[in-house]
Parts: structure tokens; C-alpha cells; sequence
């Protein structure tokens, strides 16, 4: 049992198989709308933080450096992907030329103008002012002007276009049907991977500057560069929504393996990226778990240990430690990037430290160094976050507590959802430091296909499972 226990590809049969029989029915067994369950809600926060788990395990768990600002990969990924899938959509219908920018409209826009009679349009947005519809080119720049003149405190005739908020389109084809390059499951997962390279090369440049940083200084360092991040992301509104974010809608959601994101078809969509999210989860591990195994593995371990010893060994740490942050980043980014899809919104909230201490805590509570113990820890204190979340809601509790009565009010403050979460973290500090699932001490034992190898160079000082 202690083996089963330690034996991570059987942590990931068990979530697999639990993930699979909790997760959503195909919509053929008349499961179809399943979009606003929240089980499967859960489900995919659960997973899609599992992987957030695996990538930030390769630099604590793997070589030993606190990195407090994983979440400005996770953060990145998402914008990677939600303005991609914005920037790339091509609406159906004829759209106006106009020297306004570049950034496509939304679904409500694209209805706006479908519903004009009198020719192609252009449609404004500002979302704390609404919607806006100018007809031409000449009559944008006319409404630019006279919103200049009178000033941003006047009652709004014709809107002034911001950078984030639609702008007009290129001369378009019309068309009955709009088309997206990213539209389709393998153009999704093209920009996924385009997320993940970008967080990836964001990694490398990030750790170039603090790679003679070790302790509590390294983890100072990128602590300050995830504040730097989410500062950025909140005032560069041109590429990130600033602070109203980015917004995906059904135009822009890809179809995945050719469902409809829209409400009529929701069932079948969410049923298809729950099993994308599973897959990329087994990747993941298999990633992760291949550069565990693996020289290099070897090598952060060893850096880990003790990083001038080492160094003394010939092993080149500045190449390794840069290395565990291109891996680390690359996973942050895809899991960003699925992330986005899930939420619909991204915002500068993805890059806020607190979402890095969220994934940290993962690691402290299933036991550093481990894949088996970033899996749990993440289904457990996610599950948690959630369960508590369910308590705050009085009429949940009260349907769903047998002995209350049916005019009860009781729940949980939502306030002390964070303080039961760290209690339970305070408990497993003080009574089990190493996690639920720590590393064992002598490291895991040899495979039979290590012994065979070993016995083919036995000496007489030297037996295998003998004495020496």
C-alpha cells in the first residue's frame, strides 16, 4: 500500500478515473446543458490549477527556489490566448475601413450592426457608457472630434473608441458566417502553444537577471516582477482591456472538435473542452514526470541539494535553473490559456499575488518535490476553497443540511472562507511540515529494469540487494 501510495502514475490513474466518472455525461445521454453546473465548474478549476501545480512544482519542488510570482505566467497565458482569439475573429457581414485601430467587435456589437438598415456601420463601445452606432468611416472621426471637444465629463452623443473596446474593422467580404483562424481545435491548440512559448521565453528573461539569487532574496525578486506584471496588465489597455479585461464571446470562443459555444449547442462545448482540459492535465504530468526522470532532473536535484557542490560536480547551474524556468513558465502558460476559455473574462485580477500564494500553498500542503503531492494538494485546498464557498450561500445550506429547519439562515462568512483555509494549512504545518505526500528520504527505490542493469556490474564488493 505504501508503494501504491508513492507511485505517481497511480495518483494520476486515480484522478484521471475520478475526474471521468464526476465529470459531465455526453450530451447524447440527454446531459446537454451542463454549462452553468457547478460540479463541473469545480471539476475544471480543479484540473486546470493542477496543472498551474505541476509547472510551479519544477522550480520549488524540483531545484529548490521559492518563486512567489507564477501567477504573471498564469495571467499572460490567459491574455495570450483571450486577445488572440479577439484579434483574430472576422466578423460575418461588410465592415468599414477606418484609420481607428485594429481590435474586432464583440458579439453584441456584430448583432448592432447586423441590425442596421441603413448599410455596413461601425459600432462603438465604452463599457462604462454602452453602445454607440456611427454609420462610415469620415462619421467616426467626426464623433472622435466632437467627443475631444466636449469633454470627458459631457453626456456621450457619439462615443469616443478606446483601444480595448472594438474597434472598427479592415474592408471585410461579406459573408454568412464569420471566420476565426483560431476557430477550430487544432487552431486552439496552436495558440495554446503559442501561450505557452511566449510564458516560456517570459520565464528565461525573468530568470536571467536573478539566476546568482538564491533563498528569500530570489523569492523577493519575483515578487516584485509579478507586481510589475500586474501593474502592466492593468494600464496597457491597448493589448489587455485594462482594468475591464478582455471578454470572450460565443463569435470568438473556438469550436472545439466542431461544437457551438452558444447557448443552444453549450452542452456539447463544455462537455469537449472538459476532456481538452483532461488531456492537456495528462500531458502535464507526463511532462513534468519525463523531466523528473531525466538528466537534467537529475541535475536540479543535485542543485537543489546543495548548488555549490554542484557547481564542483561540473554541472552547469545557470543553464539548468534557466532551463526548470522555461518548463515552468510553458506549463503556466498553457494552463493560463485554458483558463481563459473557462472563465470567459481575463483581467488583470489572474496576475494578483495572491493567486501565486494559492498555487504555492498547493505545494506546501500535498509535499514539495513531488507530482503525486501537487495533484493533491491542488484537488484537496481547490475543493476546499470551493465546498466553503458553497457554505457562505444560506440557501444551499439550508437545502442541502438535513437537520436544519427550512427557515434557517445559517452559513459561513464569506470573510472567513480564507481563515478556515489558512487554519487548515496552520495544522499540517505544525503536525505533518513535509505534506501529505512528501518525497521519500532515500528517493524512490530502483525498478527492476535498474536492478537488472546494477547486477550486470556486480563485484564481490559490490550485490545487488546483498551485502557489500
Amino acid at each position: 500500500m505504501k508503494q501504491l501510495l508513492r507511485n505517481d502514475w497511480a495518483w494520476l490513474g486515480l484522478f484521471v478515473l475520478l475526474f471521468m466518472v464526476l465529470g459531465p455525461l455526453p450530451p447524447a445521454f440527454g446531459l446537454g446543458a451542463i454549462a452553468g453546473d457547478f460540479g463541473v465548474q469545480v471539476l475544471l478549476t480543479i484540473m486546470i490549477y493542477m496543472i498551474f501545480g505541476l509547472g510551479l512544482n519544477i522550480v520549488i519542488g524540483y531545484t529548490g527556489l521559492l518563486d512567489l510570482g507564477y501567477a504573471s505566467f498564469m495571467a499572460m497565458g490567459a491574455i495570450v490566448v483571450a486577445a488572440g482569439l479577439v484579434l483574430t475573429q472576422q466578423p460575418a457581414g461588410e465592415t468599414l475601413q477606418a484609420p481607428l485601430g485594429d481590435l474586432r467587435l464583440t458579439q453584441e456589437q456584430r448583432e448592432l450592426e447586423a441590425n442596421a438598415n441603413a448599410g455596413p456601420v461601425v459600432v462603438q463601445y465604452r463599457p462604462d457608457w454602452g453602445y454607440d452606432v456611427v454609420s462610415g468611416a469620415e462619421a467616426v472621426l467626426a464623433a472622435l472630434e466632437a467627443q475631444e471637444a466636449a469633454g470627458p465629463d459631457a453626456e456621450p452623443k457619439t462615443l469616443s473608441v478606446q483601444p480595448y473596446a472594438g474597434l472598427v474593422l479592415p474592408v471585410g467580404q461579406k459573408s454568412a458566417k464569420g471566420t476565426h483562424p483560431f476557430g477550430s481545435t487544432g487552431g486552439f491548440l496552436l495558440l495554446l502553444a503559442i501561450a505557452g512559448v511566449v510564458c516560456a521565453a517570459f520565464g528565461v528573461l525573468r530568470g536571467i537577471p536573478t539566476l546568482r539569487l538564491t533563498g528569500d532574496y530570489y523569492a523577493i525578486v519575483t515578487l516584485g516582477i509579478a507586481e510589475i506584471v500586474y501593474i502592466t496588465i492593468q494600464n496597457e489597455g491597448w493589448l489587455t482591456g485594462g482594468a475591464y479585461g478582455i471578454k470572450l464571446d460565443g463569435e470568438t470562443i473556438p469550436h472545439l472538435f466542431g461544437a457551438d459555444p452558444n447557448v443552444a449547442q453549450g452542452g456539447t462545448w463544455w462537455f469537449n473542452f472538459y476532456y481538452v482540459v483532461l488531456v492537456a492535465l495528462v500531458f502535464a504530468f507526463v511532462f513534468s514526470k519525463r523531466l523528473e526522470l531525466s538528466r537534467l532532473g537529475r541535475s536540479w536535484a543535485a542543485i537543489k541539494a546543495d548548488e555549490v557542490a554542484a557547481m564542483a560536480s561540473g554541472i552547469d547551474v545557470k543553464k539548468a535553473k534557466l532551463l526548470a524556468f522555461l518548463a515552468s513558465g510553458f506549463l503556466g502558460g498553457v494552463g493560463g490559456g485554458l483558463y481563459a476559455l473557462k472563465l470567459t473574462t481575463v483581467t488583470h485580477a489572474q496576475a494578483e499575488v495572491f493567486e501565486s500564494i494559492i498555487v504555492v500553498c498547493f505545494l506546501v500542503f500535498g509535499g514539495m518535490g513531488t507530482i503525486r503531492g501537487a495533484l493533491l494538494g491542488a484537488a484537496m485546498l481547490q475543493g476546499l476553497a470551493e465546498f466553503l464557498r458553497l457554505l457562505s450561500d444560506p440557501f444551499w445550506v439550508r437545502d442541502h443540511v438535513f437537520f436544519l429547519a427550512a427557515d434557517s439562515e445559517l452559513s459561513i462568512p464569506n470573510e472567513a472562507r480564507m481563515l478556515i483555509y489558512g487554519l487548515m494549512l496552520v495544522l499540517l504545518m505544525r503536525f505533518r511540515p513535509q505534506g501529505l505526500l512528501p518525497p521519500r528520504a532515500g528517493g524512490d527505490p530502483p525498478s527492476k529494469q535498474q536492478q537488472a542493469t546494477w547486477r550486470l556490474a556486480e563485484t564481490p564488493l559490490f550485490r545487488v540487494g546483498g551485502k557489500t
